[in-house]
């Protein structure tokens, strides 16, 4: 682990004045990659400096202090991702980078680029340094909630009123399709109604239920009131990216998104994109989703699509808090009723991570004989030996 010390300009009433230096602390998780295998994501982890940052961004940009602190939790759990370049951690989706989950790229927009030129700086000092990412986020959100016309018909919304930033955070999330954008919203006011205990020196607290009122953004999400997906309790929402017909599942595949939830169902929904995968599980909820029928071919693990079921679950490789007991014990349900209804082997030659390629007993699988895949997914934080054994519970 290696320490730095990080100065930076913080931009005040129109004038530059020097702003605390800050000592970050940068952690290359290596995931005990193989030779060959592709080389994960290095986490920024800033301790005790975040709040400090949001703070001066907050005041930079008038954007509400805890409004910033929630977009950067549902995108990043408090860390800043440096991507490798070159490399691919998850099934190939587009990238977020940083604490602020900024993204450039054909689906989700140019908000990286754009915060980049508010703040007159290049768009990799934004993917390298947590500070500029969050400032520059910040200054973003102040413009479009500038440009964002409110219920009352004027062009600001008050910037004391969080219920009236909805659309500007949609419109932050880039996510072009409707239903997953005002998910992504409602994540991040649920976010604020029920806090989030204290982590890299930021804390929540909770607003309560009836603090935030989102008018039409908010909506319960209530599987029993939305189109059921095979797997009980889960919501239908097809994907167009499948081959029908073409499987004979004998395996599971475990991915994970590299993203937000509303962002990967959104991505994995797009034709262009070229991927998919049957179900995707939420982090906060075990929430489910069924993108593609049991019956057809999903998009998600190239020459193993044919032989495996694909399971995407919200977070990223290298932050182990995505992996919550909630988004296990949803995830053991599902494997354990996809191996009965498939006649599946539930163990750990048969339900099998993206980056299975890469250990040791691959040679014993029968999956050996289709080597196309290097990713490194779910990555070492993953519990195996947690989840195998809700998959498979040992006899009293």
């Amino acid at each position: 682990m290696k320490s730095f010390l990080i100065g930076f300009v913080n931009k005040t009433h129109g004038r530059f004045v020097n702003a605390v230096v800050l000592g970050l602390f940068i952690a290359v998780f290596a995931g005990g990659a193989k030779t060959g295998q592709a080389a994960m994501t290095k986490v920024v982890s800033a301790r005790g400096s975040l709040d400090l940052v949001f703070r001066q961004a907050s005041r930079e940009s008038g954007v509400p202090l805890r409004l910033l602190q929630a977009i950067a939790y549902v995108e990043s759990r408090w860390r800043h991702a440096v991507p490798e370049a070159g490399t691919q951690d998850g099934h190939d989706h587009q990238r977020a980078y940083g604490v602020m989950g900024l993204r450039d790229d054909s689906w989700f927009g140019s908000s990286l680029v754009e915060a980049a030129r508010l703040l007159h700086q290049p768009p990799e000092a934004l993917i390298q340094s947590a500070q500029l990412n969050i400032r520059g986020a910040a200054l973003l959100l102040a413009k479009l909630r500038d440009t964002t016309p409110s219920a009352e018909g004027s062009t600001t919304p008050d910037s004391d009123d969080l219920s009236a930033w909805a659309q500007a955070v949609s419109r932050y999330s880039g996510i072009p399709t409707i239903d997953e954008a005002r998910s992504y919203v409602r994540e991040i006011f649920l976010t604020l109604r029920e806090g989030v205990s204290a982590k890299n020196g930021v804390f929540i607290a909770p607003a309560g239920p009836e603090a935030l009122a989102l008018g039409p953004w908010d909506f319960a999400e209530n599987p029993t009131d939305e189109p059921q997906g095979e797997f009980p309790g889960s919501v239908w929402d097809p994907s167009p990216n499948i081959t029908p017909g073409a499987i004979r599942p004998s395996h599971v595949i475990i991915h994970t998104t590299q993203g937000s939830f509303a962002g990967a169902v959104s991505w994995l929904k797009n034709p262009k994109a070229q991927v998919s995968s049957h179900y995707v599980i939420r982090s906060r909820d075990g929430y489910v989703k069924q993108l593609v029928s049991e019956r057809d071919r999903a998009w998600h693990a190239r020459c193993w699509n044919r032989l495996a079921i694909g399971i995407e679950h919200e977070g990223f490789v290298n932050t182990p808090d995505w992996y919550t007991d909630v988004l296990y014990q949803s995830s053991a349900r599902l494997v354990r009723y996809l191996g009965g209804k498939h006649a599946l082997t539930l163990d750990h030659l048969h339900v099998v991570g993206h980056d299975f390629w890469s250990k040791p007993y691959f040679r014993d699988s029968e999956l050996s004989a289709l080597n196309c895949n290097d990713h490194s997914d779910p990555g070492i934080h993953w519990n195996w030996d947690f989840f195998l054994r809700l998959v498979s519970p040992p006899l009293p």
